[in-house]
């Protein structure tokens, strides 16, 4: 799925023109101008309001982001929560530090860091960024390093793909500069890559699947208190207590175009299916 339709978009695709609540649009520009009282940073995505708290988790991202070299990976496989949990831990971070800016990069593919790079730099009003001579990534981790700038945090989200950071020649990781007024949380599903991106493995944090009552709470969420508690803890069960997979759920039944218990069948069928397909490698 793409990871637009996971969350909640802010009124335009592009995170450099969205309004964001209406608020005015001031930047912090280069070193000595003014600065806001408050920064629209780049972050596309409102907060989810059916999050649900994960707080142990956020409470490890928080005091990951807080020791040196402040930055932190969250791992896990795909759909397990990694990202709403990245973006909830940004907004309260913008809540509770209105000064800091925010900052939202898509590590998938070189392009996309590339272009989110970009965004950042035209956020800032940052000089001489449409000169074609010069590298806005080199441009904006040159304004990352400079602590006059004030507090920075960024989500690096998607960072799966080793050959993305770590090329022969110009690596993304080099435009990621270690600041001690900025923080960064990586979102991914490779172990290496992180490892290489946060250089210590207690810096990695593995997101396990939510626990029974947290995945009771999202759907519930999503549905509402009427539902039948236990087709409810049956249902997230099969589905293995995954966010995206409860998440699609409820997204069905609440249409109205399959109820619970036929959602649970099919899902139970699906399961049985992958267990009777047999090894081939195990006469061997």
């Amino acid at each position: 799925m793409d990871r637009s339709t996971q969350f909640r978009s802010t009124a335009t695709s592009n995170p450099s023109q969205a309004s964001h609540g209406g608020l005015n649009t001031a930047h912090r520009t280069w070193r000595g101008q003014t600065q806001p009282q408050m920064h629209i940073g780049t972050m596309p995505f409102l907060p989810d309001p059916d999050f649900i708290e994960r707080p142990d988790i956020l409470t490890l991202i928080r005091d990951g982001c807080a020791r040196a070299p402040h930055r932190i990976a969250i791992v896990g496989m795909g759909g397990i929560g990694k990202s709403h949990l990245a973006i909830h831990n940004a907004y309260r971070i913008r809540e509770q530090h209105p000064d800091t800016w925010v900052f939202w990069v898509d590590g998938s593919t070189r392009e996309r860091f590339r272009s989110s790079y970009r965004t950042i730099a035209e956020r800032l009003d940052l000089p001489r960024r449409d000169d074609p001579k010069v590298d806005v990534l080199q441009l904006v981790s040159e304004w990352l390093q400079v602590e006059e700038n004030g507090p920075w945090h960024m989500i690096l989200d998607g960072a799966d793909q080793v050959d993305v950071f770590f090329s022969t020649q110009n690596p993304l990781s080099s435009f990621l500069p270690p600041s001690r007024n900025g923080t960064i949380v990586i979102t991914s599903r490779s172990i290496d890559v992180t490892q290489r991106l946060v250089g210590s493995e207690r810096d990695i944090l593995p997101v396990p699947p939510m626990t029974t009552d947290e995945a009771h709470s999202l759907l519930r969420a999503k549905l509402g208190n009427n539902i039948d508690d236990g087709e409810t803890a049956k249902l997230v069960a099969a589905l293995s207590y995954t966010p995206l997979a409860v998440t699609q759920a409820a997204a069905l039944i609440d249409n109205g175009r399959v109820p619970i218990r036929q959602y649970l069948n099919e899902v139970q069928v699906r399961s049985q299916k992958k267990v009777s397909i047999p090894n081939k490698d195990a006469s061997h």
